[in-house]
């Protein structure tokens, strides 16, 4: 499976013993969520929640449905292999990559508590939104943040993961509110926009990946059409990409990165904030102003 995907021109982004990662070219993908088991020869997708063989991994990339035309390619193209023509398409594993054992709320371990403090988000704008998801797979059991999305699967994060991964069905999430609708890539953005006090009850709709723009356009369309609409994407070639399809659909959309410029995102704003705040309060200046003595008034 290594050999073709190389052939197809995918080179593994990370690999980690007889796992390598790649980002999926087959659909909108910016971050490496494909993950192929070299030893297992099977693969899953955690941005569709799909995983199988190889002649289901190439169905995909070569956008078809048909095995015939999965093994006509491979034999005029590939010529690293032959598929037979009467060889059926190899079941896919009913097993998924993972299985969740436990979902507690509110989140109680210690190190994801001293994560999200890290991140700069307080226990006041958390509480009410995210999950402790314990899991396991082919490594071990483990435990991870978890933000539910509005098909019912979880964005997972933990601070040992480069970027976040999703338990379930790969979707969209929507809060109800007033009739300014504002966008976010993840839920790390949306906890800081609440962190800095930005937010006062508008209605919101969370990417959780810029490959769901599309999805996030067609929920505007249907569920916030007459609203302001306000775009708080990554300031990265995804983000600006992603944004600017959402103004081209609703061109009386705002940008407002601006408030972020020079970050990359606003929880990198607010981690900023934060460390900054915290200078300032154990500077030697800081000391002395607190411990000067009050002017008693005349």
């Amino acid at each position: 499976m290594i050999e073709v995907l190389k052939s197809l021109g995918y080179r593994p982004v990370s690999k980690s013993n007889a796992e390598y990662m790649y980002v999926a070219k087959y659909r909108d993908d910016t971050n490496p969520s494909l993950c192929v088991n070299s030893m297992k020869n099977y693969w899953y997708d955690f941005g569709i929640g799909k995983g199988g063989k190889l002649v289901d991994l190439l169905m995909l990339i070569l956008k078809t449905n048909k095995v015939s035309e999965v093994i006509n390619h491979c034999n005029k193209h590939l010529h690293l292999f032959y598929f037979n023509q009467q060889e059926k398409c190899p079941q896919k594993e009913k097993n998924k990559a993972y299985e969740i054992t436990k979902i507690i709320k509110p989140v109680a371990s210690a190190s994801l508590i001293d994560y999200l403090t890290q991140r700069g988000i307080a226990k006041s704008t958390w509480n009410e939104h995210l999950y402790q998801i314990h899991y396991i797979n082919q490594h071990g059991n483990f435990y991870a943040l978890g933000f539910r999305n509005d098909q019912g699967g979880f964005e997972i994060r933990n601070k040992y993961m480069r970027s976040p991964i999703c338990f379930g069905p790969k979707s969209i999430t929507t809060i109800p509110g007033t009739d300014t609708a504002i966008l976010f890539e993840g839920y790390f953005d949306f906890l800081s926009f609440k962190e800095l006090k930005l937010y006062k009850g508008q209605s919101v709709i969370l990417l959780n990946t810029t490959a769901k723009v599309k999805a996030g356009i067609e929920k505007i369309k249907t569920n916030f059409s007459n609203a302001k609409i306000e775009c708080y994407l990554d300031n990265d070639m995804a983000g600006n990409e992603a944004t600017r399809k959402i103004m081209d659909a609703y061109p009386f959309s705002k940008d407002k990165r601006w408030i972020y410029s020079g970050f990359k995102d606003l929880n990198e704003l607010l981690i900023s904030k934060v460390a900054s705040e915290k200078k300032l309060a154990n500077s030697p200046e800081a000391s002395h102003v607190l411990a000067r003595p009050k002017r008693l008034l005349p």
